[in-house]
């Protein structure tokens, strides 16, 4: 893993600082799902020259432990209906990068200090979720629900200066249930549709 990039806002260089994770330990009081060690593996290029970027990253293995390209093939066997020839193109380049911005997400979510991580760290104590979409509007959503209260949904503003409150994704196509300490995880691929993909349409919207 790589710290302190930022999110999904690719042009916005961040300083990195080496984070060292311990091994996934369930606490006493661990969710009903079994959550699962980190596998990532992210690095970035040697010698840049300059401050990293998100396009920098190298990503061999994700969060799960898989390929890139096997967790989009994990997205793509989920879909349900109809994509148009002309589409698939736009599915596939989608798909591609929401397994990349979650890996981002997540990694900066784990490291200590970022962001997302203190933002995180605020809500507690709560479940949180990571919400992988599919729409181009809300591409990482993060789940916040505190006991006894309904979900809250957040995402980073697009001025890339905090998080803002928005609704439920409809396009879910990743999530990662996770615990900030010890750190671990529980990825899932659910079922998604969208039946305007059996059309000619440029970009993916929420329905």
């Amino acid at each position: 893993m790589v710290s302190r990039i930022g999110d999904i806002l690719p042009q916005r260089p961040s300083t990195l600082v080496p984070a060292t994770l311990p091994p996934a330990t369930l606490p006493a009081a661990a969710p009903k799902i079994k959550l699962l060690p980190l596998k990532a593996n992210i690095t970035l290029p040697p010698r840049l020259g300059r401050p990293p970027t998100t396009a920098d990253l190298i990503i061999t293995r994700t969060f799960d432990g898989l390929t890139p390209a096997a967790a989009a093939k994990q997205i793509n066997g989920r879909f349900k209906g109809t994509i148009a020839p002309q589409n698939k193109t736009l599915v596939s380049t989608t798909v591609d990068a929401r397994v990349r911005d979650m890996q981002v997400a997540l990694n900066n979510v784990f490291t200590k200090g970022t962001p997302n991580r203190q933002f995180l760290d605020g809500q507690q104590p709560a479940a949180i979720t990571v919400l992988g979409s599919m729409s181009s509007s809300n591409a990482i959503v993060y789940q916040v629900t505190k006991p006894k209260q309904e979900p809250k949904y957040y995402t980073r503003a697009w001025s890339g200066g905090g998080f803002v409150e928005t609704t439920a994704p409809k396009q879910v196509v990743m999530e990662a249930r996770l615990s900030l300490e010890p750190p671990a995880l529980r990825m899932n691929y659910p079922s998604w549709k969208n039946a305007s993909l059996a059309g000619q349409i440029s970009t993916i919207t929420e329905l």
